[in-house]
């Protein structure tokens, strides 16, 4: 019993001081007025300990920011502005299909290079804006000109040819009056019906003989030229005379409507008043007889 007691006395002793001793009054909060400047530094502060409500209005610089750590969810609506953007910056990846309206090109910005093969069509050209500048050489062809749309003033001199002309298409109102020669007209492709009825009234087996010749200009004076009928009349024909020429030189024709006339040919003469060299002129005519 008394090695017991003994046992817990020593405890006594030893846990009465802890009991007894006073417990120390919590330290006052540090102010800002009690921190010297800068004497907080980036080691004393704890990460993520700074919010956003700490950070004053506009203090943060682009020096302050890492590299690509703006996200697009960062960025306020519309906030940014042509002066943020670099020049040639915005791609063509970045662009929303058909968000490039015409309000937003430049005048005359767009060129051939921009303008996809086979993509203009009809209702992109404005009217009369193609001219003939605008078309390759030997490109169009009959199916691309409207039908009726050519007028005399589209055609080149000398650019219809008698092949391009329909057989049996032309009229006599087509003809230039005084333009046809002997040389123009076929033999034997005039007959009675031709001819005015007044001319012919009453001729019953008229037959027709036509032809061309030359008279030479080249000598002064009366030139003559014999023209022989094919076969001969019973009586001296009807005979129309036709000359062109008096280009160079001066001439005077000698009964010009009837040549001198026989049952077997034409005598026609010209009078040369001034010569010209290698020069002639030309003489059509029609007898018409029995």
């Amino acid at each position: 019993m008394r090695k017991l007691w003994r046992r817990w006395s020593l405890v006594l002793v030893v846990a009465l001081p802890l009991f007894a001793m006073p417990v120390a009054a919590a330290a006052p909060l540090i102010t800002s007025s009690q921190l010297a400047d800068g004497a907080v530094t980036r080691s004393k502060i704890a990460y993520g300990a700074v919010d956003g409500d700490r950070i004053a209005d506009r203090s943060i610089t682009l020096k302050k920011l890492a590299s690509l750590t703006v996200l697009a969810a960062n960025l306020g609506n519309k906030s940014v502005t042509t002066p943020k953007l670099a020049d040639q910056a915005v791609t063509t990846r970045k662009l929303r299909v058909g968000a490039v309206r015409k309000t937003k090109l430049a005048s005359k910005s767009v060129n051939s290079l921009k303008i996809i093969d086979y993509s203009i069509l009809k209702q992109d050209i404005a009217r009369g804006a193609i001219n003939s500048i605008k078309v390759a050489d030997n490109s169009l062809r009959g199916r691309d000109i409207l039908d009726g749309s050519l007028t005399n003033a589209d055609l080149a001199p000398g650019a219809i040819r008698s092949d391009r002309i329909a057989n049996g298409s032309l009229t006599g109102a087509d003809v230039k009056d005084g333009s046809l020669t002997g040389a123009d007209i076929a033999n034997g492709s005039i007959g009675p019906a031709e001819f005015p009825a007044a001319l012919i009234a009453g001729q019953a087996g008229l037959r027709i003989e036509m032809g061309e010749t030359t008279i030479s200009t080249a000598l002064l004076g009366t030139q003559l030229k014999t023209v022989s009928f094919s076969k001969d009349f019973s009586s001296p024909p009807l005979v129309l005379v036709s000359f062109v020429g008096f280009t160079n030189y001066s001439s005077t024709v000698v009964n010009s409507l009837m040549g001198k006339t026989s049952t077997t040919g034409i005598d026609i003469s010209q009078i040369v008043a001034s010569s010209q060299p290698n020069s002639y002129t030309t003489v059509s005519w029609v007898a018409i007889g029995k």
